[in-house]
């Protein structure tokens, strides 16, 4: 009888304690959600107590190097970014997207470059940078190589440019940026199927450059569960946790300068993952203690919005993702008319 009432009892216990975590989950998640609503101002987001209460130590840097960063250049520009750049934008790219490339140089990026975004002000200037890693393909090459010599805005490192290496690209790039840009104020990454309304985003660091040191502002993910399947799936050799630490959406997200070296240098003293926004934006930056700001406004999806809602006069879209190369042709071109 006494074995049965003690069993009684710890399952009472177990799941009392189930139900206050629970609740507290529900309650963070709540407060989170409702201090988002309540204010336009960005808000800084911290990460699920749990993570805190049983991973912290995972976050703590190594005592010695990991992986140490020791990529050598295969071509990079022979400048460093212009003089009076605000922002310097980084487009992580592939050798064989020439196409892709061509088309960011004729629309938005051209305009971005020289000041002349179709019926709007940028108020600051800007660099942009595409970053690659080698092919093993040789006319892939050759023509890569012949673009990087045309256009001077290439750097593209000395490793195999695959999915997998996608973190190893992006802090490959990130210092390039530390080394060559220290005069800007941010980097934006950005994808090439991302479109950003880059006059909006400026008035929006402008106002805000006074909070945003040593940080990121993105599309935030608040402490989400690790994908098991699919493209996006976790390999828990890398990560052995099933929750992420918050952390700021791909396709677009911005880094304050002063927080890009830290960053490289974080990198050799934590694990790698090639989860490269989960890995850069969540995982180092929870390792430097360096607060994340969230702008959900990021990362609309073609199908939920007509590409007049770049133009509309009111609650004018920032950004779309997931754009083929006719879409973002067809995007750019409503933006010049400023008609639909």
């Amino acid at each position: 009888m006494e074995n049965i009432l003690l069993k009684l009892s710890c399952r009472r216990r177990c799941k009392g304690f189930a139900l206050l975590v629970l609740l507290i989950a529900i309650f963070t998640v709540s407060q989170y959600t409702l201090k988002n609503r309540a204010s336009s101002a960005l808000a800084s987001v911290g990460d699920f107590f749990w993570l805190d209460l049983f991973h912290s130590k995972y976050f703590i840097p190594r005592d010695s190097i990991i992986m140490p960063q020791h990529i050598s250049y295969l071509i990079q520009p022979e400048r460093s970014c212009n003089n009076e750049a605000y922002i310097a934008v980084l487009i992580p790219s592939h050798p064989k997207d020439g196409l892709k490339r061509t088309i960011i140089r004729k629309t938005w990026g051209h305009a971005l470059i020289q000041d002349q975004w179709p019926h709007a002000k940028l108020g600051k200037h800007a660099d942009i940078f595409f970053l690659l890693g080698r092919t093993s393909n040789q006319l892939e090459h050759q023509s890569v190589e012949q673009e990087a010599h045309t256009y001077a805005d290439m750097i593209i490192g000395d490793f195999d440019d695959t999915y997998r290496n996608l973190s190893i690209k992006m802090l490959f790039g990130l210092n390039w940026i530390a080394k060559n840009c220290a005069e800007t104020k941010f980097l934006v990454k950005i994808d090439q199927d991302t479109f950003v309304d880059f006059p909006q985003l400026m008035n929006l660091l402008l106002n805000n450059e006074y909070k945003l040191h040593n940080s990121v502002l993105g599309k935030l993910y608040y402490s989400p569960w690790v994908l098991t399947s699919g493209k996006w799936k976790n390999d828990p050799n890398e990560y052995p946790f099933s929750m992420f630490p918050t952390y700021a959406g791909g396709p677009c997200y911005i880094l304050s300068t002063d927080i890009i070296a830290p960053i490289v240098n974080m990198s050799q003293y934590i694990p790698y993952m090639s989860l490269e926004d989960v890995y850069i934006t969540g995982v180092l930056l929870k390792a430097l203690g360096a607060p994340k700001y969230d702008l959900p406004q990021l990362h609309n999806f073609p199908e939920e919005e007509t590409f007049c809602d770049f133009i509309a006069d009111e609650k004018r879209l920032l950004s779309t993702t997931r754009l083929s190369t006719d879409q973002l042709s067809e995007l750019w071109q409503t933006i010049t008319r400023g008609t639909c």
